[in-house]
Formats: C-alpha cells, structure tokens, sequence
C-alpha cells in the first residue's frame, strides 16, 4: 500500500515536471521573439500594417475580415504605444497559447505526458506555426480558436458537463470574429459526427453550442447586411467562382503548387511519418477526430485550386493541421520513433531559425542559395527606411497641414500610415484594382476644390533602374500641375529590391474613384 502510494506521488511529480516544462519553454520563447521583434530586421507586412489601421477605425466588421484583430491591435497599442511589438505581441501571445493548448489537449486526449510534451514541443517544427506565431494575421487567432474549439468538443463529448458545451460556443463564436473559416469547424464537426459519433446528433447541447456561437458572430452579419454584403463578395472572389474556366495546363500546375505548399507548411522533413501515420491509422474515434478535417479541407480546396485562375492560397488550410502535433506524437510515442524524431526536429528548427537571419545574407554565394525573388521575407524589409524618404519630402512641402499622401497600392498605404504615425492624411486611391477597406472610408475626395497639395506615392516592385511611367490620367489631370518626381531605390540584402516614385503635385482639383466591380 505505501509502496502504491509512493509511486502515484512520483508519477504526479513527473507530471507536473512535464506541465511545467512545456509551460516554461513556450514562455522563454515567447520572451525571445519579442526581443527578435525588438532588435530585429524584419519591418511590419503589409497586411500587418492594414490591420493595425483597422484599429483606428473601430466597427463590427471590415472588408475583408471580422473585427477582432482590430480590436486586439487596438488594446494593445493602448497598452505598450505605437511600436512593431504591440502589434506583434498578439501573435506572440497566440503561439505561446496553442503551444499551452496543445499540452493540455494532448493529455486529454492519450492521457499521456510524455505525447503531451512531445505534441507541445512539435508545434514548433511547423512552418505555419513559425509564421504565425511572429507575423500577426487573423491565422494568429483562428489557429488558436480552432484548437480550443477541438478541445472543447472533445471533452464535451468526453463528460457530457455543460461548461465544456458554453466553452465550445464561446470559442466558436470569438474565433469566427476573428476570421470566416472558423465558421468550416460546423460543417467539418457534422461530417465526423455522421460517420462516426451520431449519437451525438441528438444532443441538444451541441446545438445550443452552435447557437452561442451564431449569437457572437451576429454583429458581422448585421454589418455586412449594411455594407452590400462585401465580405461575401470578397470571399466569392478570392475563391474564383467568379472566374471559373481557364486552361488545363493552368489547373494542373495549379494543383501542383497547392500540394506542394501543403507539404512545405506541414513541415516536409516529417513527410514520411505523416505518410505511415495515414497508412496505419486506426479507424477509430481518436484518429478519425483528427483526420477528417484534413480531408474535408483538402478536398475542399483541392477543388478551387482546380476552379481559380491561381492556386488556393497555402495558408488556407493551415487551421486544420493544428492538430497534427498530437498525430505526430501518438506515432512517435507508440512507435519508438523518438530517435529519429529528436534529429527531425533539430533540423528542421536549425533551417527555420536560419529563416530569420535571411536578411543579414549579403554575400555572392548565400545569394546564389536563396535568390531574392524567392526570399520568402523579402516583402517585411527596407519599410522604414522608405517611409523616412517619403516623410521627409512630406515635411519639406510649403504647407504640410494642406497637403495630404495618397498612393494606388492598399499595402503601401498601410505601410505608409504605420511608419508615419500620427500622420493620418495617408490614403488609398483606386486606378482599377480590386476593392479594399480604405474605399468604405472617407477618401481624397474630401479635399476637392479645396486648395490642397499632394504627395502620390508609387512601387514599382521590379527593383530596376528604369524610368517612372508616366502618370495616369485621371491623377495628373486632378491636379494643376506635377511639381517634381523624386526616385527612391530600396535595397534588400545589398540588392535592388523595389523603388519608390514620390511625385510633389500641386493645386487639388477633383477626382472620381475608378470602380472595377471586383473584390
């Protein structure tokens, strides 16, 4: 009896040793990217920055995206300033979180320690998790609230207690304010149920669950109700239904690239356990539970790599592989492949951490290795240094209270409006390209027939010396004149990356938006 009672203490130690462990690795290393964020070379991706000027626009809803990313940004930036890190902080929170998670998830469902530590340290070989536990974006908080939601099911399921119900509605309904594919976890969760679990078809909670959920998303309804249902059509557009027929040749090449960054994402040194994990799953409830919102998306997205003009975007998919940590440790675990697993994962962190020094690679040879057309950071350098060239023209101007920025590029923009923060007299204009967030807003045409000045800003993404192209019509003819064109060549990794056209224009006349139908 003592010696019983012995060993369940020594078991209880060894478990809160791993608890702790995990919980401490992911604090540690949510501490680092901070400092990386603080120190390092990466500036804000264009889309990091648009949402960040979401923030200063507070609604139920946007364009693109539910509101919770805004609000996240807003709270903050109110908390540590105007700065990189508060807005990076939320996607160091939400890493550091589905590491947490996935600990706790994984015990629940192995009742394992040991595959629990194992799952927990794997997220960090996942390049989709590398990403978006750095770089903010709505795949920061729907990957968190897809894991919470899978875990919420899974222990409702498991005890039937009404907590575990309110808590899946709840997360449910906060992950879908946070991106529209969180709203995939219904149908994905019927699929399984109807194959595997019906009797949980019955279950009122569950529908109660969905209910909460429906409730906490309602507002973006409402608002895109209001707004010419936009987020519908921006979603029919990223996904081709309008745009469906093109050439054989483009829908294989198409579905190529789709698989490719499929297997690139889910880190492709494991390639060959995932493949025996598929082979030997067993056909029960645990795996299953796993399994089949990889196939539901895959197939699902398969098919609009096969529809649309351009492959579906890799990043897409990327919710459903959080669970594959725990596939990865059940086999790792069961099968003794811990050897070999502690040398995939050292690899691979080795090639990742590499990934965060690429901009510091100016040499001929690491050149030749990652050329910069297919540096995967390229677009997140050299953003402040053409923010300072165009805030110093901006301040050189005769009135700069009368004279206000506008560019045709949404991502420019945004770029724009966080490195010249307070400065809020940047703007969009569209020459013809899709719709965008800063079209719901008040735009230049505020400033018509009011005696204003302008500053347009223009990026040419080639990076070559060559000539500005002439200004479009409607641009130059809104104005009285062209003052000057001042040429900026921006460098990355000692190479011409792209250049900035900044033209000085004088006397604002009037203008009309050009209004292209897409979105």
């Amino acid at each position: 009896m003592h010696n019983n009672k012995l060993m369940l203490s020594q078991d209880k130690i060894v478990s809160c040793k791993y608890f702790v462990l995990a919980l401490s690795i992911h604090a540690i290393v949510a501490i680092l990217r901070c400092i990386y964020v603080l120190f390092g070379p990466l500036s804000l991706h264009g889309d990091e920055a648009q949402y960040w000027a979401w923030s200063s626009h507070l609604s139920w809803s946007y364009y693109s995206k539910p509101p919770l990313i805004a609000f996240c940004n807003y709270i903050t930036q109110s908390l540590f300033g105007h700065s990189e890190l508060s807005v990076r902080i939320n996607a160091i929170l939400c890493g550091m979180l589905i590491g947490w998670v996935t600990y706790l998830f994984a015990y629940k469902v192995f009742h394992s320690q040991r595959k629990a530590f194992w799952a927990s340290m794997l997220v960090f070989v996942m390049p989709f998790y590398f990403e978006i536990s750095l770089i903010y974006s709505t795949d920061s908080i729907l990957l968190l609230f897809w894991l919470l939601s899978s875990c919420f099911y899974w222990e409702a399921a498991e005890t039937g207690k009404w907590w575990y119900w309110i808590a899946l509605g709840l997360s449910i309904g906060i992950g879908s304010l946070g991106k529209y594919a969180m709203l995939f976890f219904i149908p994905i969760l019927f699929v399984y149920l109807i194959i595997y679990d019906r009797k949980q078809l019955s279950n009122v909670a569950l529908y109660i669950s969905f209910l909460i959920g429906l409730a906490i998303f309602s507002p973006v309804i409402f608002w895109n109700i209001n707004h010419q249902l936009v987020g519908l059509k921006h979603i029919g557009g990223l996904s081709g239904i309008d745009n469906m027929y093109h050439p054989l040749s483009w829908n294989l090449l198409n579905i190529l690239n789709f698989v490719l960054g499929q297997v690139l994402i889910m880190s492709p040194l494991f390639v060959v356990f995932y493949y025996k994990i598929f082979i030997r799953r067993k056909r029960d409830r645990v795996s299953s539970y796993f399994v089949v919102p990889i196939i539901f998306i895959w197939v699902l997205f398969f098919f609009i790599s096969i529809i649309k003009k351009h492959e579906a975007n890799i990043n897409w998919t990327m919710f459903v592989y959080t669970s594959l940590p725990l596939l990865l440790s059940s086999y790792i675990v069961d099968y003794r492949k811990e050897r070999i697993a502690k040398i995939l994962f050292g690899i691979t962190i080795s090639l990742l951490l590499i990934v965060m020094t690429v901009p510091m690679w100016t040499s001929p040879i690491s050149k030749k290795i990652l050329p910069l057309d297919i540096d995967p950071v390229k677009k997140l350098s050299t953003w402040k240094s053409a923010s300072s060239k165009v805030d110093s023209i901006y301040n050189a101007t005769a009135d700069p209270q009368k004279t206000f920025i506008f560019t045709d590029d949404y991502m420019l923009t945004s770029e724009l409006l966080f490195y010249l923060y307070p400065n809020k007299s940047i703007y969009f204009f569209n020459t013809g390209s899709r719709m965008c967030q800063y079209q719901l807003w008040k735009g230049i045409e505020q400033y018509n027939n009011k005696g204003y000045d302008a500053i347009f800003v223009e990026c040419s993404s080639s990076g070559k010396d060559e000539l500005p192209s002439p200004l479009q019509k409607n641009i130059s003819g809104a104005f009285e004149h062209v003052d000057s064109c001042v040429k900026m060549n921006c460098y990355y990794r000692g190479e011409p990356s792209f250049n900035l056209y900044i033209y000085k224009l004088k006397g604002f006349k009037s203008i009309k938006p050009v209004s292209t139908g897409e979105y």
